[in-house]
C-alpha cells in the first residue's frame, strides 16, 4: 500500500444470524479468518479492529462501522477487510457508494475475503455483474428478513407473549424463559417509592433530585454493571433526570398491562414513529403488577398533559447539547424561545444550561456559516488562480517550443493527432 500500511478488519454479527451460518458468522470466527489473511497478505502492518456485535446490516448506524469511517475519513485506514459484503453492508445502494465513489477517494483499498474481491484488482466499477447481483441479493435478503421478523413478533404479542427486548425497570426476564417477566424486589421498592412520591404531589423534577441526592442507581446504570447494556452516558456520570421519572409514571407496565404497537417504522431500516395512544393495544393483567391500578390513575390524574404541539420541531433540536452533562438541550417555546439542560435542576451541581436564546444561536450559526463560506471562496479563489498560473506557464512554455522548432499551430496539431495510440509527443 502506497499511502498508509494500517489494515482495519471489520467483524458484525446481527440478532438474525442464526441457523447453520451462525457459528461461521460468529465475532470469533470472522475474527481468525480475517486476522488469517492480514498475516499472510500484509505481514507486519498495523492492525486495528472494529466489530458491531447484534447488529443489522440494514443502515449504516453502528458504533463500530462509524468508528471505522472515522479513521477512513482522517487518512489513518489503508486498506479495509471484511469476510464479506454482507458483513459491512446489506443495503445495495449503501455499499456500491462506497465502493465506487467513497473508498477510492479516500485511497482505502476493500477486501471481501470470502468473495474474492479485491479493489486494488478491480477495474474501477463497483466488482462487475457478479459482486453488484450478489450485493443487491443481500438487499433483497434484508428486506424480506426484516418483514418476516416484524410479522412474527406482531403474530406473539397478538397472543400476549412478551417479545421485547428489554423491559421496564422493576421487572426481569425469568432465566428458563425470555418471554415471561418477574418483579425484581430491590427495583420494585424504588417504583413503588417513586409512585408514592408522586401521589403525594411531589413533581417529577424534586423525585429526581432527591434519588440522585441518595445516590441510587439509575435504570441504565443498573443494566450496564448486569451486562444486559453497554450505552455509557456521554459525560461519564449516571443520574436520575426528570424526564426518566415521567416516562415511569406513565408506564403502564406497572400495573401488569403489556401494552404493544406504539410505533411503526414505515419504510426497512427507517427512523420508528410515535403513534398515537388511540392506535395502542393492550393486553390487559399480563403479568404480576407492581403498582394498584387505583394508584395509578391518582398519578395520570395529576401528571399536566401535554396539549397538540402547533409548533414545528425546531432545526436546531438534537444538535445542541449542555456543556456540562452533554445531554441533549430541550427547547421551552414561547413568546422568546430558548434552549435549555433538563438536568439544570435535577443535581445540585446547578452547573447546567439554564436558559440559551434560540434567536441568539440562529445568528451565531449563520455567523460561522457564513465566516465558513469565505474562508471556503477564498480558498477556491486561490487554487483557481494557482491552477490558471501554471495553465500560462505551460502556455508559455509550449509557445517557446513552436517558435524553437518553427513549427506553426496547425502542424502541432497535425502531428498531436497522427501519434500512435499510447505514445507521447516527442520535441
Amino acid at each position: 500500500m502506497a499511502k498508509k500500511d494500517t489494515v482495519a478488519i471489520y467483524m458484525r454479527l446481527s440478532q438474525e444470524d442464526g441457523g447453520q451460518e451462525a457459528e461461521s458468522n460468529s465475532i470469533a470466527n470472522q475474527r481468525k479468518l480475517l486476522c488469517a489473511y492480514a498475516a499472510k497478505h500484509f505481514p507486519g502492518c498495523p492492525l486495528l479492529e472494529f466489530k458491531d456485535d447484534g447488529y443489522s446490516g440494514a443502515n449504516m448506524d453502528r458504533p463500530g462501522i462509524s468508528e471505522l469511517l472515522h479513521w477512513v475519513r482522517d487518512g489513518q485506514v489503508g486498506c479495509i477487510l471484511v469476510k464479506d459484503f454482507s458483513r459491512f453492508s446489506r443495503d445495495y445502494i449503501e455499499i456500491g457508494s462506497y465502493l465506487e465513489q467513497i473508498f477510492p477517494f479516500a485511497g482505502v483499498r476493500f477486501i471481501a475475503v470470502e468473495d474474492g474481491y479485491d479493489s486494488a484488482y478491480g477495474s474501477g466499477n463497483a466488482a462487475g455483474l457478479g459482486i453488484s447481483f450478489q450485493n443487491l441479493m443481500n438487499d433483497l435478503y434484508c428486506k424480506d428478513i426484516s418483514i418476516k421478523v416484524k410479522s412474527s413478533l406482531a403474530a406473539k404479542k397478538e397472543r400476549g407473549i412478551y417479545a421485547n427486548g428489554n423491559c421496564a425497570f422493576g421487572y426481569r426476564k425469568d432465566p428458563k424463559d425470555r418471554h415471561t417477566l418477574l418483579v425484581d424486589e430491590e427495583e420494585a421498592a424504588i417504583v413503588k417509592r417513586i409512585f408514592g412520591m408522586a401521589k403525594r404531589g411531589k413533581p417529577s423534577l424534586e423525585i429526581a433530585r432527591q434519588l440522585n441526592a441518595e445516590g441510587i442507581k439509575t435504570p441504565m446504570e443498573r443494566r450496564v454493571r448486569r451486562g444486559t447494556s453497554s450505552i455509557m452516558p456521554k459525560n461519564g456520570s449516571f443520574a436520575w433526570s426528570a424526564s426518566t421519572i415521567c416516562r415511569m409514571l406513565g408506564n403502564a407496565s406497572y400495573v401488569g398491562d403489556f401494552v404493544y404497537g406504539k410505533y411503526e417504522t414505515p419504510e426497512i431500516s427507517g427512523k420508528a414513529k410515535l403513534k398515537p395512544k388511540s392506535e395502542w393495544k393492550v393486553y390487559k393483567n399480563h403479568h404480576q403488577p407492581i403498582i394498584d391500578r387505583d394508584t395509578f390513575a391518582r398519578v395520570q390524574k395529576g401528571r399536566r398533559k401535554k396539549s397538540p404541539g402547533k409548533n414545528k420541531r425546531h432545526p436546531l433540536v438534537g444538535k445542541m447539547e449542555c456543556g456540562r452533562c452533554h445531554k441533549s438541550l430541550q427547547m421551552e417555546h414561547t413568546k422568546n424561545p430558548y434552549f435549555y439542560c433538563g438536568n439544570r435542576y435535577a443535581e445540585h451541581k446547578g452547573r447546567c444550561a439554564i436558559k440559551v436564546n434560540a434567536q441568539f444561536m440562529e445568528q451565531y450559526l449563520l455567523f460561522k456559516l457564513q465566516e465558513e463560506t469565505e474562508r471556503l471562496a477564498m480558498r477556491q479563489e486561490s487554487w483557481i488562480g494557482s491552477v490558471s498560473e501554471a495553465t500560462q506557464e505551460e502556455v508559455a512554455r509550449l509557445v517557446e517550443k513552436i517558435v524553437v522548432y518553427g513549427e506553426t499551430e496547425i502542424e502541432v496539431a497535425w502531428r498531436f493527432s497522427n501519434r500512435q495510440p499510447g505514445s507521447l509527443p516527442a520535441y
